[in-house]
Formats: C-alpha cells, sequence, structure tokens
C-alpha cells in the first residue's frame, strides 16, 4: 500500500496550464515557477513512490530502465473522481456534440502526480541526451495546446511531458495503454533524438 497521503499536489502554480490566450508576462511566472520547483517536484514523486510496498527499490537514475517501475506505480496508484451533474454539463457544453465524454475525471492528486512523473521523464530525456534542454513556449496564440508549456524540441518535433503525461494517465485508467507505456515513449523519443543527429 502507498502511503500515497504523504504526498503533496501541486498548489502553488501561479497560472492555469491552459495558458492559451494568456498574456506573455502571466506565461513567464509560470517558467520561473518552473525553474524554481523542477527538483521539488521531483523529489515529491520519489519519495510516494519509494514509500510504497514494493517499490522501496526504485532507482530514481533517471535512466531508460526507471521508466519501467514507475510506469508500472502510475498504473497503479493514479485514480478518478466522478463529475457532479453540474461539472458534467458543463464539460458537455464546450464540448461538440459529435465528441464523447466521460462522467468522471482525474482527481487534482493524480494530476500533480502525472505532472511529476513528466517532469521525471523529460529530465531522463535530457540525461540521456544532454544536449537537450527544456525551453518555454512563448506565444500569444489563442488555440495553440504547448502555449506557455516547457518543452523539450527535438528538430522538427516537440515533447510535452506534462501534457503527455496527463493523456497517458487517462489512457491507463481507461486500459488502453500498459504499464511499459513510458519505456515504450521514451524508445519512440530517443528514434526521433538519433534521426535528428544522422
Amino acid at each position: 500500500m502507498s502511503k500515497i497521503d504523504e504526498y503533496h499536489p501541486i498548489d502553488d502554480l501561479p497560472t492555469s496550464l491552459d495558458m492559451g490566450g494568456q498574456p506573455i508576462r502571466v506565461q513567464k511566472l509560470y517558467g520561473a515557477w518552473f525553474v524554481l520547483n523542477k527538483e521539488k517536484r521531483i523529489k515529491e514523486l520519489i519519495k510516494v513512490v519509494k514509500s510504497t510496498n514494493g517499490y522501496e527499490g526504485w532507482n530514481p537514475d533517471f535512466s531508460k530502465d526507471s521508466l519501467l517501475l514507475l510506469g508500472r506505480w502510475l498504473k497503479e496508484n493514479i485514480t478518478t473522481r466522478k463529475m457532479t451533474k453540474e461539472e458534467y454539463m458543463e464539460q458537455r457544453r464546450k464540448t461538440p456534440n459529435y465528441i464523447e465524454i466521460c462522467d468522471w475525471e482525474l482527481t487534482y492528486r493524480s494530476m500533480s502526480l502525472l505532472y511529476d512523473a513528466g517532469i521525471y521523464f523529460g529530465e531522463t530525456f535530457n540525461h540521456t541526451f544532454p544536449s537537450y534542454k527544456w525551453e518555454q513556449c512563448l506565444s500569444r496564440a489563442k488555440y495553440y495546446v504547448d502555449v506557455g508549456h516547457m518543452l523539450i524540441k527535438i528538430n522538427k518535433y516537440v515533447m510535452n511531458p506534462a501534457l503527455q503525461l496527463r493523456v497517458i494517465g487517462l489512457k491507463l485508467v481507461e486500459g488502453t495503454e500498459n504499464e511499459n507505456v513510458l519505456y515504450n515513449m521514451f524508445e519512440n523519443w530517443t528514434h526521433y533524438a538519433k534521426e535528428e543527429k544522422k
């Protein structure tokens, strides 16, 4: 059983992660927060994973192999909550009718865990390929999903670990992805990184 109650979800973000249309100064506040809190968020993730029975031996050494146990841990610990009727109707109002929506969503704690796992994933990639660094996408665009986010640019490709891990969390809950998803995703990005160096 995990001591997940000892985990401290993110409660001090200076802005929503949906930053489309936000002023550049607001986006920069998030970038500064990220730089200041990146190590802290990784430590929170490591603490909660290693406090879980069966995961005490997890070695968070930023290696590709460390993503295997992390993926398994996420699959076992990501949780959801049922939306209220009002929340569901609001989501339905904002979503085109031809798109099906669920009546549940990830808990805030799970979204925080996935965010922290995204940072760990990005740091693992940067440890493996030191020429890549975090960069912020500063833009006044309203509908571009990466606006304001901390990204890792790989030639014509863009890795957005925060958003990718949220999607992965949903897929783990739905059963459309398995515990190897982080490892497999790393392999895919490795292919793009090597492709660029040719």
